[in-house]
């Protein structure tokens, strides 16, 4: 109807085919949904500019459903643009820009490029202390993207205190059974292992099974 209406090339229906979009992600033939997002994607640049905030909201849709797929090339730049046009269009200290570096540093991660993921945490990270303060529910996330980062890398005393972190906004802003705090019992207990706390270890996974549960 918008087509009919008002023109293919109208916001209204590069929206409409972003929803769909999400919708065919979860299907059993996803692929279905990359020709859409990529013609959500054309009308955005089309009626508001290639720099415009809404561009950048489509380019991550795309590049992370081609993340999901193993095309870690092609998701890259578009993930890249995505974070310049962010930068430019709301300053480099805004909370969506922390959310493009989060998105990007996944990526590199999966890329198996933790060197490069992790200053883009550490980046995320400060800006959700400046703009939103430290026990910012949205932030969670980063801090177990980064600390999982430092974990992998045998950086078991940095990491820790991040889970704790981590741990301790879920349970204040999520509730204490919540699946998120499950999570962040679980990786704090791996370092506890690792460090042969053992005791302490038990005690986070039998937590983390009975919220689980």
């Amino acid at each position: 109807m918008d087509e009919a209406s008002e023109g293919s090339l109208d916001p209204a229906v590069a929206a409409e085919l972003s929803s769909i979009h999400q919708s065919l992600r979860t299907t059993d033939d996803p692929a279905e949904a990359v020709p859409l997002i990529r013609r959500a994607l054309a009308i955005a640049q089309e009626c508001c500019g290639p720099d415009h905030p809404i561009v950048a909201r489509y380019l991550i849709r795309l590049a992370t459903f081609l993340k999901t797929t193993k095309r870690l090339s092609e998701a890259e730049p578009l993930m890249q643009r995505a974070l310049v046009i962010d930068e430019a269009t709301c300053g480099p200290n805004y909370p969506r820009v922390a959310r493009d570096l989060n998105n990007l540093a996944l990526l590199l991660l999966v890329a198996d490029r933790p060197s490069e993921a992790e200053p883009l945490l550490r980046r995320a990270v400060s800006i959700f202390d400046t703009a939103l303060g430290e026990n910012y529910k949205g932030m969670t996330n980063c801090l177990v993207n980064l600390a999982s980062l430092l974990q992998d890398t045998n950086r078991l005393s940095e990491a820790e205190p991040l889970f704790r972190r981590a741990l301790a906004i879920d349970e204040a802003k999520s509730g204490l059974e919540h699946p998120d705090v499950a999570r962040d019992l679980n990786a704090l207990a791996q370092v506890l292992l690792a460090t042969n706390r053992l005791s302490e270890a038990e005690l986070l996974f039998r937590r983390a099974l009975a919220i689980d549960e």
